[in-house]
């Protein structure tokens, strides 16, 4: 009887820890259920629609530039298409954030408002006649830089030591100006101005030198004398008319940089909820 009461209790002390197994399981299968549905209808969608989102702000930031570089219809079009994307995908995301987000939904909408007033001001003004002009005279400030470097390279070799030193210090000089103007175009610092100047007179004074020394030596070779001079005529013209100009130019570069600290505000806040999702 004894023996009998011990089985029976064993048996019964079995049934009920198999039963709290079955319990358990079935509560783990239920929540891996719950977490597949919610990766399914939330967590996924809600990565691939940040990802959009941006995608969508790069690519609306970077149109916008290409439409003041270049002031095609079909950069300024695809600017704003994909503005609309990126507010269309906001309205998706908004909708799958719950109310426990509802701080973070308020600052990633102000955060694209923002970001849609740069974009949208930027447009306005990025081909602007100024700037369209300043890039026009830049881009011929780089073809006679260009010439008078072939020029040179093509100078004979057999030359003496303290001419080939002259021809370096003309190159390198009239390298140096086109990168001052070229900064003085983008940033308007008056000591880029001046750098520039600095480095035409520089050039200058070079010019005479290599002239003086190859008359001396019956080498002179007039084309490149002629190409410094139309150089150096060339930059002043363009530093001349960029500072005339400045006041237009400098208002497309300001908004330009608000375009850039709008896209980076946004895609900052956007990120660290992506690497939440890859976590």
């Amino acid at each position: 009887m004894k023996i009998r009461g011990l089985l029976l209790t064993s048996f019964a002390m079995i049934t009920v820890v198999m039963g709290i197994v079955a319990y358990l399981g079935h509560l783990h299968i239920t929540e891996t259920a719950q977490s597949m549905r919610t990766l399914r209808t939330q967590d996924t969608p809600a990565l691939t629609t940040l990802l959009e989102m941006t995608a969508a702000t790069r690519r609306a930031s970077i149109k916008a530039i290409e439409f003041s570089m270049h002031g095609e219809e079909r950069d300024h079009a695809k600017a704003h298409e994909a503005l609309v994307q990126l507010n269309e995908l906001y309205a998706t995301y908004r909708d799958i954030l719950n109310e426990e987000e509802s701080a973070f939904r308020e600052q990633l909408s102000s955060h694209i408002e923002r970001f849609n007033r740069s974009v949208r001001s930027y447009l306005e003004v990025a081909h602007d006649s100024a700037v369209a002009e300043t890039l026009d005279e830049q881009q011929g400030l780089h073809t006679s830089r260009s010439r008078l470097v072939k020029l040179i390279k093509n100078e004979p070799t057999d030359i003496s030591l303290q001419q080939a030193n002259n021809l370096l210090l003309i190159k390198s000089e009239a390298r140096k100006v086109s990168i001052k103007t070229v900064e003085y175009a983008l940033r308007g610092e008056e000591a880029d101005r001046e750098k520039a100047k600095g480095a035409m007179d520089v050039l200058r004074v070079a010019k005479l030198r290599y002239q003086r020394e190859a008359q001396a030596t019956g080498r002179l070779n007039p084309a490149l004398g002629n190409a410094i001079h139309d150089y150096l005529a060339v930059s002043a013209d363009y530093l001349e008319r960029l500072s005339q100009r400045r006041h237009a130019v400098d208002s497309v570069y300001d908004k330009e940089s608000d375009l850039h600290t709008g896209r980076k505000t946004l895609i900052k806040a956007l990120y660290p909820v992506i690497d939440q999702h890859y976590a």
